[in-house]
């Protein structure tokens, strides 16, 4: 995966799963055979969350649809900016944006798997339709907190909790 989606994936898992009150330890963009990079949460006691096991569950699988969502997100973005500067007259370098491909990911299943334990296998589709709003909104509504971690992560690969912490702080 390019550098500045790795960047904006983990970024979006990371911030959002802060909003929704999980802690950040850790969250990198040093790859490894499984993935491009990772977030290392820490959930706690699902008690400790506002509706227990089931409301746990849920914020792990909106933050694993985070991920994708901003990258779908940072791809229209791109397009957008593409579409300015052809407008204008300027030549366009969309390598340089790093453009990615649709893809399936593990972040998905691992969402599924989520949801199903909460609401047994009947109503899932119900389920995960409304993660992924919640998903959505919540990236939307953060998307320039994601942004600022992103770029902290390309310049640093690595953020610890307290520097995650920092890069959510307004300018």
């Amino acid at each position: 995966m390019p550098v500045q989606y790795a960047a904006i994936h983990e970024a979006a898992h990371a911030v959002v799963a802060h909003l929704l009150g999980v802690a950040v330890e850790k969250v990198t963009i040093a790859g490894d055979a499984e993935a491009s990079g990772r977030v290392f949460n820490n959930y706690g006691d699902p008690l400790e969350h506002h509706g227990g096991e089931d409301w746990a569950l849920l914020v792990r699988a909106v933050t694993a649809y985070a991920g994708r969502i901003a990258e779908k997100k940072w791809s229209v973005d791109v397009m957008r900016i593409a579409e300015l500067q052809k407008s204008a007259g300027l030549e366009v370098h969309l390598d340089e944006y790093e453009v990615w491909p649709e893809g399936d990911y593990c972040d998905f299943t691992r969402a599924q798997e989520c949801l199903e334990q909460v609401c047994g296998s009947g109503t899932i589709d119900d389920l995960e339709a409304r993660a992924i709003a919640m998903a959505e909104l919540v990236v939307d509504m953060s998307w320039g907190q994601i942004r600022g971690v992103a770029d902290e992560l390309k310049e640093r690969e690595t953020l610890s909790a307290e520097q995650f912490v920092e890069c959510l702080k307004p300018a």
